[in-house]
């Protein structure tokens, strides 16, 4: 698959709202504070400061210090418990060996090892989920803090401390649910009363004007997190990001002023998805949609970057109606070096395709894009595949290595099956094709992902063992055709079909593996999925290794 083949430098529709996808994960900081959590004081060469003896993550002066603070109504006492429960959770798991142990991710105490496909190494060396950090980054937990609870310093008591603690708690609750874990209709009473909470000590602080907690609340309202009826509300939603996204002090029920605090670019991106698609009670504007949105860009905001770039090529809210291909390549590549992968992946298809593709392509951008340049082409896309974990761009990227000589990219089955197999993990249909067609070949030297069942799976195109062996092979073959096909991935349904026959036995060594639908596919993940068919294979094929060697001793 060549870079200019692929769609991925098409116009792309603007995105929908920060953080709605559903962040990942979340994390609790480490231990002990520097600082008197009540009075902010320091600690001297002779006087020491003693931490919570429950949850063991504030110090104070003394007791005094201790006392006022529980006795606040935002004080410690309304997180007391849950720091605690977090704490021990780490404390049982093991923070130091975790981390010497292969990096779980403490972000969402999940104490499951973080696998390279899933991962990302933040600038302090610590490596967590890729989901987990952009989760909590959509929200909001930077600027005011860290994401990572290793290197997260003590914060002071106050509505940023309460908005990161919240926030955090909250996240957990979404990683665990996003792993089916819990689901937020039906969370055990513990998980409740820290999710209410949580939305209180939000409220909290939205009501004094903390633009960050607005903001949140305002996502955890159009998710339906906010409610205990679960129900979204998107006018509230909208109301909160009106207050989070405007210029000045933010105080609810208010006029908001023109001076002090910037609007906050998240809520302001928000606001210009709201604006776009009619949401909360406001009237369909792409005009006030591309106004909101270009606020948000002259902040730094990546995803308003990659909006503004679909809006001007598609004449989305411009003065006069029409596409403006300049200033959608202007903004489009000013997403890509602001990190935004798929706008990494649309610059990678400018330039693979060339300026000359614009109309082609179905809009007028890439008339006012760059000439066509296959090593910038790779360079992005190697860039969206590294660096921002794009299953689109870890396939195209494979496919890349599969054919070898664009641009000085090697010919390696190897790495075509790696960059394969990170993009089946991230869910892409035709990166589980693809992975699925080098299992079949048998190319790429493809080790199998189930311990005790196979060892290696490689082989020449036209062969690659016998037996059991052959069977684990197949089944990884046969797996990722399902999970493509329950996609409406045609090639993969008719390779499906092709492996499996309906009505009759498998063919290709393949003998009496469970039939899956198409639904039941979609709910397992590969590894759940190839278990099921490599184990179910591996014991066909010795059930039959069993009877060829009694009938020859017969």
């Amino acid at each position: 698959m060549s870079l200019s083949q692929s769609r991925i430098g098409a116009p792309r529709r603007p995105l929908g709202f920060f953080g709605s996808a559903g962040p990942s994960a979340v994390g609790v900081n480490s231990a002990g504070g520097d600082f008197c959590a009540c009075c902010g004081a320091r600690p001297g060469l002779e006087k020491k400061l003693l931490n919570c003896a429950k949850c063991k993550t504030v110090s104070y002066c003394g007791r005094e210090c201790q006392a006022e603070h529980w006795g606040k109504e935002d004080g410690h006492k309304l997180v007391c418990k849950q720091l605690a429960a977090q704490a021990a959770h780490l404390d049982r798991a093991g923070l130091t060996q975790a981390l010497a142990e292969g990096g779980k991710c403490l972000l969402c105490l999940d104490m499951e090892p973080v696998t390279p496909a899933a991962a990302k190494t933040l600038a302090c060396k610590h490596r967590y989920h890729r989901e987990c950090v952009e989760g909590l980054l959509a929200y909001g937990v930077e600027p005011l803090a860290v994401v990572c609870p290793v290197c997260h310093p003590r914060m002071p008591d106050g509505p940023d401390q309460r908005f990161d603690a919240a926030a955090r708690r909250l996240f957990v609750l979404e990683r665990r649910a996003a792993r089916l874990e819990t689901a937020w209709d039906a969370l055990a009473e513990e998980d409740e009363r820290a999710a209410r909470e949580s939305v209180e000590q939000l409220e909290g602080s939205a009501a004094a004007g903390h633009k960050h907690s607005l903001c949140l609340l305002g996502l955890l309202h159009h998710l339906g997190h906010a409610s205990p009826e679960g129900e979204p509300d998107d006018v509230e939603a909208v109301r909160l990001w009106q207050l989070s996204a405007a210029d000045g002090i933010a105080k609810s029920g208010a006029e908001v002023g023109t001076g002090g605090a910037r609007g906050l670019a998240r809520a302001q991106y928000n606001l210009s998805v709201a604006y776009r698609e009619g949401r909360g009670g406001l009237a369909r504007s792409d005009a006030q949609a591309l106004a909101w949105a270009l606020r948000a860009a002259e902040q730094g905001q990546p995803e308003a970057m990659a909006n503004l770039a679909a809006c001007f090529e598609l004449g989305e809210g411009t003065e006069d109606g029409e596409p403006d291909g300049a200033e959608a390549w202007r903004w489009l590549l000013r997403a890509a070096e602001a990190g935004h992968a798929p706008s990494m992946l649309a610059v990678s298809g400018r330039y693979a395709a060339g300026a000359a593709a614009g109309t082609a392509a179905g809009g007028g951008a890439s008339s006012h894009g760059p000439k066509r340049d296959e090593a910038e082409a790779v360079k992005w896309v190697r860039r969206a595949a590294e660096e921002g974990g794009d299953p689109r761009a870890l396939c195209a990227l494979g496919g890349l290595h599969e054919e070898g000589g664009t641009a000085g990219v090697p010919q390696s089955d190897a790495l075509a099956v790696a960059y394969y197999t990170r993009s089946a993990d991230g869910g892409y249909p035709e990166g589980q094709f693809r992975l699925g067609r080098m299992y079949l070949a048998g190319r790429g030297m493809a080790v199998a992902r189930i311990d005790g069942v196979a060892e290696e799976t490689g082989g020449s195109a036209g062969g690659g063992g016998s037996g059991a062996s052959e069977d684990v092979r197949l089944a990884h073959a046969l797996a990722y055709f399902m999970l493509a096909g329950a996609q409406g991935h045609s090639e993969a349904q008719a390779s499906v079909a092709e492996l499996r026959p309906p009505g009759k036995g498998a063919k290709g060594g393949l003998v009496e593996l469970p039939s899956l639908s198409a639904e039941e596919a979609k709910k397992m993940n590969p590894a759940e999925l190839i278990v099921a068919l490599a184990q179910s294979a591996e014991a066909a094929g010795t059930s039959s290794s069993r009877k060829k060697g009694a009938k020859k001793k017969k």
